[in-house]
């Protein structure tokens, strides 16, 4: 059978918890581990860093775009960076695990990525 193991990481040590669970589990029945981070859309992002004033309305908005978009570049990196750390790790142990970095709600990321994954267990 093909378990897959999802694990959803905020970069948090609270999230990171699951992880020696996870890794019993998945040594015990052969499980490759999914590691999934959501992070903020872009849209979120654009409408956080645009200030909500009229005055000068278009180069406001073009530098809240400009920085928005930053900031998604940032951290994706950032998350990217955290899952392949952790998933370094769990190699070194002789585990299967990918890495997957989503823009989305976590709820709404993580309930899509499990459906497209057909992961078998959710951990968190």
């Amino acid at each position: 059978m093909d378990e897959r193991i999802l694990v959803p990481l905020d970069g948090s040590d609270l999230s990171a918890t699951v992880l020696p669970y996870v890794e019993e589990l998945a040594q015990k029945f052969g499980s490759e581990v999914l590691l999934f981070q959501s992070i903020t859309p872009l849209s979120q992002l654009i409408i956080q860093s645009t200030p909500g004033t009229m005055e000068g309305a278009a180069s406001v908005a073009e530098t809240g775009v400009q920085l928005a978009e930053e900031e998604l570049v940032a951290e994706q990196d950032a998350a990217n960076a955290y899952l392949a750390s952790v998933q370094a790790r769990l190699a070194g142990i002789g585990l299967k695990a990918s890495v997957r970095v989503q823009e989305g709600s976590a709820g709404t990321a993580i309930i899509a990525y499990a459906d497209e994954s057909k992961a078998t267990l959710l951990a968190m």
